[in-house]
């Protein structure tokens, strides 16, 4: 690129990109004179980053923690290290001033750390980070749904009220893929290099790398033991509290890494391809290297954190309550298969499994740790 384009061309890119999308009821009001300043200056810094002329933009969220936008360039102008040449990719814009310097919370941090160390866990899993700039709070990052992959989400697959092929297909790639990460042999180094990364980031941190803001899940527990009936000085109490504690700072054998978001919608699949596979149910005891996860490619790493093992098992036995769209209905969730894969997909990643997975006390700690955090949402 000889020479940037005037302040004007990004300007009239912005205004065409707000034109182009409806914002949820959540986000903030992408046609205002400031998220357009926002829009523009993004686009200036993405085209300075890769020393290209951006011809398209298209919002993919605008939310209150970060703005997402897909950016498409002329064929033969964006060429990159391990990728070639790419027609599209995705800026990830952090709102919090302080998202460059805090670890404490979802972010940029979280995401620009968490993406090698997810990258070291299952290469080639989750989408790429190509560029940081610390300073403007922005990461450039792989398009994994550009028109070279043509996808659908496990979320889109689980949408079923139904306990169908489909929807049992998408549970197994989705159980294939997190066994795989939590069971990687590359966990241990991969914890060690994301924490002492945060902690580099940011020397105020008292546990870097840990789950962001768990004292959401402490405050949901009083909510919780209200809702009810349970006294806050009653023995049962205490109890919860230490079942949720166990569950928020894991012993060392019992924490692993992942992007901390276990939503099916997070999770991308080649539609073609995948669906028109074996046409049955995919076995979870099989193979402990799963071909399939090669298929999958994973995006969202803000909350990139080390956790209990038993959470993603929480998450699954309840059908995925934290996802915004979840939890899936109770036919699905509830049907004897779910039930099946739940218990194979436990025995996979419990360092030491019990019979029933139902009374697993880590997994019933981390049921009551949901819950709580969900309290707290909801309040």
């Amino acid at each position: 690129m000889s020479a940037l384009p005037s302040a004007s061309f990004f300007w009239s890119l912005a205004q065409r990109a707000s034109a182009g999308y409806c914002p949820q009821v959540t986000e903030q009001d992408v046609s205002s004179p400031r998220f357009l300043q926002l829009l523009a200056w993004l686009l200036n810094q993405a085209s300075k980053a890769l020393a290209a002329c951006p011809t398209h933009a298209q919002i993919l969220s605008a939310g209150m923690r970060s703005v997402v936008i897909r950016v498409r360039f002329s064929p033969g102008t964006v060429d990159l290290p391990g990728l070639g040449e790419v027609p599209s990719v995705i800026l990830k814009y952090f709102r919090r001033k302080d998202s460059a310097s805090n670890s404490g919370g979802f972010g940029y941090l979280r995401e620009k750390h968490g993406l090698g160390a997810l990258d070291a866990l299952v290469p080639g899993l989750y989408t790429r980070l190509l560029a940081a700039d610390d300073a403007s709070r922005l990461l450039i990052l792989e398009d994994i749904k550009s028109d070279s992959f043509s996808s659908v989400s496990l979320g889109e697959l689980l949408l079923s009220s139904r306990a169908d092929t489909t929807s049992l297909q998408a549970l197994d790639a989705w159980a294939f893929t997190w066994a795989n990460i939590l069971g990687s042999p590359a966990q241990a180094t991969a914890q060690e290099s994301f924490a002492e990364a945060l902690a580099e980031a940011d020397p105020q941190a008292t546990a870097p790398g840990s789950i962001p803001s768990p004292q959401l899940a402490f405050k949901g527990l009083a909510l919780l033991a209200k809702a009810k009936g349970v006294a806050l000085d009653s023995e049962e109490f205490e109890l919860w509290q230490k079942q949720v504690g166990s569950i928020i700072s894991p012993e060392p054998g019992d924490a692993v890494l992942s992007s901390g978001d276990f939503s099916p919608a997070n999770l991308l699949l080649p539609s073609r391809d995948y669906l028109t596979g074996s046409g049955n149910s995919r076995d979870l005891s099989a193979n402990p290297v799963f071909p399939l996860v090669r298929a999958v490619r994973a995006i969202d790493a803000e909350g990139s954190c080390i956790h209990h093992w038993a959470l993603p098992v929480a998450e699954m036995m309840l059908g995925f309550p934290s996802w915004p769209k979840g939890p899936v209905s109770t036919a699905l969730a509830g049907h004897e298969n779910w039930q099946l894969a739940t218990q194979k997909f436990y025995r996979l990643v419990a360092p030491y499994p019990h019979t029933d997975v139902y009374q697993a006390p880590a997994v019933r700690s981390a049921v009551l740790t949901i819950q709580a955090v969900l309290a707290e949402q909801l309040a």
